[in-house]
């Protein structure tokens, strides 16, 4: 949604490729024909935002060409790639050099849980759009403390992998106990897991019991009934099931926020 906001406070004409849940929301070849003449920017997640769904670097890579031969822009948010378990087979980082109409974008705020510093940047050998950008945006867009924080951030190693190792692990813990309480649930590969509930009002239920997930249901194409939560520590992620637990047996719960 953030995208298309942005987008439309300059007047661009937006077009839409809509995932299929009976192809599991995955990124198809299918996405080519859109890609057209006259097509100046391409936006994609990956791994893909709210299904944690990867594009293999096959798929990327047609995807970067026609990109190319269309003279189109192809903006790759790859905020999440640090979560997954060999990143370096997702990231198309190494493509930057030779291919000017790539665009990677990449965030602090996501791995080094640093949300509200706001830290971000992106990643492109087109100079020209480049020094472009930098006339539009506001002056000093990244302050002090900001920069000193990412740059500290670069330096934890060892939290990195035991955040990933966290993930590793959880996550398939999270996805079974889903599945057991009768969800539908997406297999993901990123630090986060979609899931659809036949109880549209699952996440209200659980904000009463200071829990709260992802709605779903204003991305475009998705309905009331599908969420997405992040994979979080071991208790996080007991008493999150545990809750779920009592509110689909109807079962009064209380915890101390």
């Amino acid at each position: 949604a953030e995208y298309e906001e942005a987008l439309q406070g300059v007047d661009c004409l937006i077009t839409y490729h809509m995932l299929k849940e009976e192809e599991g929301f995955l990124v198809t070849e299918s996405i080519l024909d859109k890609i057209e003449n006259g097509l100046d920017l391409v936006f994609l997640c990956q791994p893909n935002n709210p299904t944690g769904k990867v594009c293999n670097r096959a798929l990327l890579q047609k995807i970067l060409d026609k990109c190319r031969e269309t003279n189109t822009l192809l903006a790759l948010d790859e905020c999440f790639v640090n979560f997954l378990d060999v990143p370096d087979e997702y990231t198309m980082i190494d493509r930057i050099k030779c291919y000017k109409n790539l665009f990677i974008l990449k965030a602090f705020t996501k791995m080094y849980a640093m949300a509200g510093v706001r830290l971000g940047y992106g990643i492109c050998s087109d100079e020209k759009l480049l020094v472009a950008m930098g006339r539009m945006g506001q002056p000093w867009g990244v302050s002090t403390l900001a920069q000193r924080g990412g740059i500290v951030a670069l330096t934890q190693y060892d939290y990195v992998k035991q955040v990933k190792a966290i993930i590793s692990t959880q996550r398939p813990w999270l996805m079974r106990e889903l599945k057991s309480l009768g969800f539908v649930v997406y297999e993901a590969e990123a630090n986060f897991i979609f899931f659809y509930s036949k109880d549209v009002d699952l996440h209200m239920k659980l904000k009463t019991q200071g829990i709260m997930i992802r709605d779903c249901a204003n991305y475009r194409g998705l309905n009331q009934g599908y969420y997405r939560i992040a994979v979080k520590g071991a208790e996080d992620n007991q008493r999150l099931i545990a809750t779920m637990t009592d509110i689909l047996s109807n079962v009064s719960v209380s915890y101390s926020i």
